[in-house]
């Protein structure tokens, strides 16, 4: 019987341990399982960027990584945001041409 006591304790207290092991939400993977930490959205970044015009590079890398997801919702107003970026860092024909794939 006492065996049998210990072991059911054990299991007990393990079980109670694990449900107490991981704080917060849970990380979730992307569509190729990468295992994303920070909800971020690349899109969101992009905004941000064309914005307040600062740190336009890091906007701009941003920018190309939403027109390329196939998930991206917004990607008519993503090319915007890319194209006031570009004219921003002074690429104008950059600029023209993704405000023509927006209205497009």
């Amino acid at each position: 019987m006492k065996p049998l006591a210990l072991l059911s304790s054990v299991f007990a207290l393990g079980a109670a341990s694990a449900a107490f092991a991981v704080e917060g939400p849970m990380p979730t993977t992307d569509q190729l399982g990468v295992q994303i930490i920070y909800q971020t959205s690349a899109a969101q970044q992009c905004f941000n960027a064309a914005q307040t015009g600062t740190d336009l590079g890091f906007g701009l890398e941003h920018c190309n990584t939403a027109v390329i997801d196939p998930m991206t919702i917004y990607r008519a107003q993503t090319f915007v945001n890319r194209g006031i970026i570009r004219f921003d860092m002074g690429d104008n024909n950059g600029a023209l041409s993704d405000f023509k794939i927006a209205l497009n």
